[in-house]
């Protein structure tokens, strides 16, 4: 079998204009989620809110319910012998008081021959503003975060088994440059994946404090998002050997219903 786990955790998220800005600032935040497996889909489409966004998880497989709303600790529950794919996502506090604390989490584990599961989860923090005077000036932003990725494959499993968990955080500043037209004006990214094919565990867990400061020009319109992802993949595939024989099977099993409608007729 196969599983997969990433967690992701935004903490005391500030965002700082330090020009003249005209009229208020009102961030906007919002939020996805996907639970897959085998076919079956639960899906939060995106949600945008002016408050702080807390989604109930979306969970798809037999195993959905040895876990907890809002659990965003490291390196509990998720195994090869589960059959589940999740996504789960909470925040709270407010990015312009240098409070807000978000998470992601993604699970997916597959225990047998051609199961496949998948987690998504994603959140994000955007602003709008309008500039006020023509001189220039920043806007600035700073966050600790903690990670945990994790992913294994037991090579029990007839077939080949494959997890992959990866996390990802993209900071962005577009200009509008006319009704509904953005343009990038700048950005900063980071994203770590592990993973397994066959019989092995690969895992890797931290956490940093960062800062980024972007130019502004003064009676221009921008937009400021910050936005996290946690993914998590798990499946097992038969082999070729696997495949061929049931391919045969089925082959046989056609020649056979030939043979006895030609003895009917």
């Amino acid at each position: 079998g196969a599983a997969a786990d990433s967690i992701l955790t935004i903490d005391d998220l500030l965002i700082t204009p330090n020009i003249a800005i005209a009229g208020a600032l009102n961030p906007t935040n919002s939020g996805s989620l996907l639970g897959f497996y085998n076919g079956a889909t639960d899906f939060q489409p995106t949600q945008t809110s002016p408050n702080p966004i807390n989604q109930t998880a979306r969970c798809e497989g037999a195993s959905c319910g040895v876990f907890a709303e809002d659990d965003f600790t490291a390196g509990e529950i998720v195994d090869t012998s589960l059959a589940v794919g999740r996504g789960d996502n909470a925040a709270s506090g407010n990015a312009l008081q240098g409070d807000l604390i978000a998470s992601t989490r993604a699970s997916a584990s597959a225990p047998n021959t051609g199961d496949s599961g998948q987690g998504f989860s994603t959140i994000g923090v955007t602003v709008n503003f309008t500039t006020g005077e023509s001189a220039g000036g920043t806007i600035d932003i700073g966050f600790d975060y903690s990670y945990y990725v994790f992913s294994a494959a037991d090579g029990v499993t007839n077939g080949s088994n494959l997890a992959s968990a990866s996390f990802s955080w993209v900071v962005t500043l577009q200009e509008e440059v006319a009704p509904g037209v953005l343009v990038l004006v700048d950005s900063a990214s980071f994203t770590l994946s592990v993973s397994e094919d066959g019989d092995g565990v690969s895992a890797s867990s931290g956490s940093d404090s960062l800062f980024f400061s972007f130019d502004l020009d003064g009676e221009k319109t921008y937009r400021f998002t910050i936005a996290h992802t946690s993914l998590a993949n798990a499946s097992v595939v038969p082999e070729p050997g696997v495949l061929a024989l049931m391919g045969i099977g089925l082959l046989g099993l056609g020649a056979a219903g030939r043979r006895r409608r030609r003895t009917t007729s």
